[in-house]
């Protein structure tokens, strides 16, 4: 299969995403009725946004996650999603805002490691300096964190192949 520049393998296959799709049916809609009774509280933008995204929508995610995020800057799961669903749909500048905008506002937490990993799989192809060090950094701050140790593992593969 094909994977993410982060090593990830890349979401969904049909077959998946029909199966999350018939089980994420009510939570999307109540989260869409949240949504419409108190449209200026995050949460309810954040928690469709999320179930959205877990569908496999990324698309429809996004404004979702963008309304949560300034609605709760505190809360760092809207931004991260945001991140991901980013770099997921190839909006690599938008991603890399979010990524700094993330380390900015959780520098020294263990929610910095997710904005590192984003920013890395923000980057063009080729930074893999760039790259190791936002990686190494992720791992500083979340010891043993998987998707940023396959990160890592990636660039080695793919400098022993250069």
């Amino acid at each position: 299969g094909r994977s993410c520049p982060d090593g990830r393998a890349q979401r969904g296959s049909a077959p998946a995403i029909g199966i999350g799709r018939a089980r994420l049916k009510a939570p999307i809609a109540a989260h869409t009725a949240a949504q419409q009774r108190s449209p200026e509280q995050a949460w309810t933008h954040g928690f469709l946004g999320l179930s959205v995204r877990r569908s496999g929508d990324c698309e429809r995610a996004i404004p979702l996650l963008v309304r949560a995020a300034e609605l709760d800057t505190a809360d760092p799961r809207y931004l991260t999603h945001l991140g991901h669903c980013l770099v997921e749909t190839h909006r690599r500048e938008a991603a890399l805002a979010v990524a700094l905008e993330g380390e900015a506002r959780f520098l020294g937490t263990r929610q910095e490691a997710a904005f590192r990993l984003i920013h890395a799989s923000s980057l063009p192809f080729e930074d893999l300096d760039e790259a190791e060090r936002l990686l190494r950094r992720c791992l500083e701050v979340y010891p043993g964190r998987p998707d940023c140790a396959r990160g890592l593992d990636t660039i080695r593969a793919r400098r022993a192949s250069d």
